[in-house]
């Protein structure tokens, strides 16, 4: 199913702007990450196998990160890394891995996508207000990369 712009913000916007946002020192940075690191998740997505001119078949895999955005199983994650996906499982910060199905996208427009998991036990993100960011305000971005533990990392950007 592909999402019009405003039916994706309907499903990705029920908590607010996606941002962990704070306009405090480094303690609370601290504590927006440690807040959402549980609510984020390892993508894995297997696609079909390829058969190449040699013989050979190619097998691939693809991962990537996400996160809870409703206790109802919605995880968020990029178009790019699920696009083409024959199976796609959510490992969540537990280490406990869930099936998961393509709800939605908005491609090629944000490259967001918009799976379903099971819901069972999950916890969801809480956003901060993007919209009184100002430049030069402090901003953390987290994912889980390496499934050993959550991994955070400053960046710097402008519009």
């Amino acid at each position: 199913m592909q999402f019009d712009s405003d039916e994706l913000a309907a499903v990705v916007a029920p908590t607010a702007p996606s941002a962990i946002a704070t306009e405090a020192p480094a303690d609370d940075i601290r504590s927006a990450i440690q807040s959402a690191l549980p609510t984020v998740v390892t993508v894995l997505v297997d696609f079909a196998p390829e058969l190449l001119e040699d013989g050979r078949i190619r097998e691939r895999r693809s991962v990537g990160s996400g996160f809870v955005i409703s206790e109802l199983g919605h995880i968020v994650t990029n178009f790019h890394v699920i696009d083409g996906a024959q199976e796609i499982t959510v490992i969540l910060g537990t280490g406990e891995e869930r099936p998961a199905v393509l709800a939605g996208h908005d491609s090629p427009f944000t490259d967001l996508a918009v799976l379903q998991i099971p819901s069972q036990g999950l916890r969801s993100v809480r956003f901060g207000d993007s919209d009184a960011l100002v430049m030069g305000d402090a901003v953390a971005a987290v994912c889980v990369c390496d499934h050993q533990g959550g991994e955070a990392a400053n960046r710097i950007g402008r519009d």
